[in-house]
């Protein structure tokens, strides 16, 4: 489905990013399963929207885009998880920069992960990325705010949970924010509080006691 809505975009003569690959990761039923997701717009607070994921799919692709291509410069190596249909690794040259180096910081990018992990997304934040991310890695984050079910946070815990982890320069955004906008989404309509991402930077040291004990 989200390829299929990478290749609508991708066809768009003012399209946000070239993504020569998704159609044929689509499917046969990538579309089909887009379309109905929209018939189900009011159940996610989009009513009277039905394209509302097939432009979160477009914002968020080019929200990544962006971060990998700008922000990546001095960092060498790229973890990304849930890949799933990603076609960065061929259509970035950003990314086929990288460079795999354990002993170095890198990029992980967390995209539709957290909400599938459910009970474990918490730990998996706790126990595998805090300690695997050397100083200076970037994490891009997308998770669902709500409603409140595992797997879900909310602003307020995941700053709480991120910084006493040692990352800072901590950035939310929210769908239709300005920074998840490009012009895509629905006139009128308020950010969705519920669709987001967090952007973070592992600091130099670790937490203090004080953080830990959050």
């Amino acid at each position: 489905m989200v390829a299929a809505e990478r290749a609508l975009e991708a066809e768009r003569k003012d399209a946000l990013f070239e993504d020569p690959f998704a159609k044929a990761l689509s499917g046969s039923d990538g579309l089909t399963m887009s379309d109905r997701l929209g018939e189900a717009a009011s159940q996610f607070g989009f009513d009277g929207w039905p394209e509302f994921h097939k432009v979160w799919t477009v914002v968020c692709t080019k929200f990544i885009d962006d971060l990998i291509s700008r922000d990546t410069a001095e960092i060498p190596q790229m973890v990304n998880l849930g890949a799933g249909v990603d076609t960065r690794p061929y259509r970035l040259d950003a990314y086929k920069q990288f460079k795999a180096s354990y002993e170095a910081s890198a990029v992980f990018l967390i995209e539709g992960v957290l909400d599938f992990l459910e009970e474990q997304a918490e730990p998996f934040l706790t126990e595998v990325l805090g300690p695997l991310a050397a100083p200076g890695s970037l994490a891009i984050i997308n998770y669902a705010i709500g409603p409140q079910r595992p797997g879900t946070f909310t602003s307020t815990k995941l700053k709480q949970l991120l910084e006493g982890l040692g990352w800072q320069n901590l950035q939310i955004s929210v769908f239709g924010d300005e920074r998840l906008n490009y012009g895509r989404y629905k006139e009128g309509l308020a950010p969705s509080e519920d669709w987001a991402f967090a952007t973070c930077v592992k600091g130099a040291v670790g937490p203090t006691p004080e953080a830990q004990e959050q």
